[in-house]
């Protein structure tokens, strides 16, 4: 037997012992979600409060941001950049403002119309009146379009940025976030929509991996039954190298719906499979089971 073929067996039963570790685990899931008060407590900065729970990589992304440094949240759909983005704004006690994918950089400065007038954008008002800018789906935006906000990431107080309309000063209490499913590689085999970045755009990031997080969604699913099963998928999906995604929205709103009376089927079709081929679901659904009843 060759070295390659033994590593090969060693690495599949390490994923395979991995997951059923977790299929495991589901059993100690609490039966009740919970919220609770975090104390965020930054170096030389007031402690603040903010009504939980938060994502684990939570408390790292505030530290950046409460030091004025940029961060792109970097992650699987579903795994709450999107909801982190929002806590980190009222951590900071700073207005929330966003943008998604870009195809110009009209779109992200603002522009004068035909008759001289300058049109604001989402990235101008922030900039006026201070806040949280989070820079959503940063990696399928057209490169071109990000361009012109590098020197806004290198913003300095007291040096002015150049708009369309003239140079501005920009707020002090301006805060950049920005969220991406890849690393800006380019396209990858789950994301095959995403642009590759400029490297200086990149560069002036911190890069945090934002992942799913299954004590976050313990606290936020009711139904631990309905969370088993979709983790339960979840996990096959991962081991049979399907090209599908199964995050945490589907276990939230499922859990949900189910509350509201629609049936598991529903749930399962609208919210886990989406249009999976039937085979497809057929070989995740066996999979499952199989590691399930392994256990």
């Amino acid at each position: 037997m060759s070295d390659n073929y033994s590593n090969s067996l060693e690495t599949l039963g390490q994923t395979l012992s991995n997951i059923q570790t977790r299929l495991t685990t589901l059993e100690d899931v609490p039966q009740n979600g919970h919220v609770q008060t975090i104390h965020i407590e930054t170096a030389n900065q007031p402690t603040v409060e903010i009504d939980g729970p938060v994502h684990e990589a939570f408390h790292e992304i505030v530290t950046y941001v409460r030091n004025n440094e940029n961060v792109c949240m970097v992650g699987p759909s579903g795994s709450g950049k999107t909801t982190i983005a929002h806590q980190i704004a009222k951590a900071v006690s700073q207005t929330y403002f966003s943008t998604s994918a870009l195809l110009t950089k009209e779109e992200l400065m603002g522009y004068k119309d035909v008759t001289g007038t300058y049109v604001t954008s989402t990235l101008r008002r922030a900039a006026d009146e201070g806040g949280v800018f989070n820079f959503e789906e940063l990696d399928d935006s057209a490169p071109e379009a990000i361009i012109p906000f590098h020197v806004i990431l290198d913003r300095e107080p007291g040096r002015p940025v150049d708009f369309p309309d003239g140079m501005v000063e920009m707020h002090p209490d301006f805060r950049v976030l920005a969220a991406a499913n890849t690393y800006g590689k380019g396209a990858d085999r789950m994301y095959v929509g995403r642009t590759q970045l400029d490297a200086a755009t990149i560069e002036r990031f911190a890069m945090v991996y934002v992942d799913y997080d299954e004590k976050l969604e313990d606290a936020l699913v009711s139904n631990k039954d309905w969370l088993k099963t979709v983790r339960s998928y979840r996990y096959a999906v991962e081991s049979l190298g399907i090209r599908h995604v199964i995050s945490p929205r589907a276990s939230i709103k499922g859990s949900k719906m189910l509350a509201a009376g629609l049936t598991i089927t529903q749930c399962e079709d609208a919210l886990v499979w989406k249009g999976l081929e039937s085979g497809q679901v057929e070989k995740i659904k066996n999979y499952a089971m199989a590691q399930i009843m392994g256990g």
